[in-house]
């Protein structure tokens, strides 16, 4: 059952004043710029993701600097990292939020 009028009857002013009044002018689209294509040319080269083959030399010159000032971090053993279990508080109802 609805009220006379409809449901919405009590904003009909406020429509028909903001109808009147003069429109806003938007503001111009920003320029799209044309799509520039590329030729992929480097389709017969070696993947980076793939090891080298053994017999193509590739990577022999490639070796870490032993010489280098370390990262903190690189003064622990990798196996030394444990994961740490996170803590999600909880309110006194046992519901969870995130």
């Amino acid at each position: 059952m609805c009220p006379a009028g409809g449901l919405l009857a009590h904003r009909r002013p406020h429509a028909l004043h903001t109808k009147h009044q003069p429109g806003g002018r938007a503001e111009p689209l920003p320029e799209i710029k044309p799509y520039e294509s590329f030729v992929y040319n480097a389709y017969d080269l070696r993947s980076p993701f793939l090891p080298s083959s053994r017999g193509s030399g590739a990577g022999l010159g490639v070796r870490p600097d032993q010489k280098r000032n370390r990262e903190f971090l690189e003064r622990y053993s990798p196996e030394l990292a444990k994961p740490i279990p996170l803590a999600i508080p909880a309110l006194t109802d046992g519901k969870i939020f995130l």
